[in-house]
């Protein structure tokens, strides 16, 4: 079983005075830490119960922003052990900061790809290449809003059952080849892979 402490560090203030709160998770002998985003001032935390004193607004919302982050991080123990994986400190909050991953859209993040490429064009990206990505990049937009109505999407909502989708997309209103398909569904999965990497997205 996991446990979970909350603690502030009196040392290091912030400009207002305030000490951030951090929250240790401990799974076996092993543990990982993080920042909650939350801060209080050292008089008002009362160490032994890891939670703010007072009846002030703001030290009833970081308490409750704190309960409600103990139930979320004891709920993804419990689905890590449902699927039957190693449960460890550090997963446990990895998966929490990935709940806190901003919804980038996947076109936004090809657009951003696209302009990386035409600024290398000549240097280390050919031409062709540039304008391939370019289309991939237009297909999909008119995908998105042919199948959902949407000019845009965030990335983690892009799973295997869109990209089948996209693939008959691309094959039966477009009359794309198969190997012309495929090509672009590789130009995709790039973007999609680089989300990964930068943004270390769940696929």
């Amino acid at each position: 079983m996991e446990t979970i402490l909350f603690f502030i560090k009196r040392k290091k203030l912030l400009k207002d005075g305030t000490a951030s709160i951090f929250v240790r998770v401990t799974f076996g002998k092993l543990s990982a830490e993080v920042a909650t985003g939350k801060s209080v001032l050292p008089s008002q935390w009362v160490a032994t119960k890891g939670r703010a004193k007072g009846n002030t607004l703001k030290t009833k919302q970081v308490n409750a922003f704190l309960d409600q982050l103990d139930y979320t991080l004891h709920d993804l123990t419990l689905q890590i052990q449902r699927e039957g994986k190693q449960v460890s400190a550090k997963e446990i909050l990895n998966r929490y900061k990935n709940l806190n991953v901003p919804k980038i859209g996947i076109l936004a993040l090809y657009a951003e790809h696209n302009q990386e490429q035409k600024e290398l064009v000549g240097i280390s990206v050919a031409l062709g290449t540039y304008k391939r990505h370019e289309t991939s990049m237009k297909l999909f937009q008119e995908f998105l809003m042919f199948k959902y109505k949407a000019k845009d999407i965030p990335v983690n909502e892009v799973d295997v059952d869109m990209l089948k989708k996209y693939q008959h997309y691309l094959m039966t209103v477009r009359h794309n080849n198969n190997n012309t398909t495929v090509k672009y569904l590789r130009n995709l999965g790039k973007v999609l892979n680089m989300a990964v990497v930068k943004y270390n997205h769940p696929r």
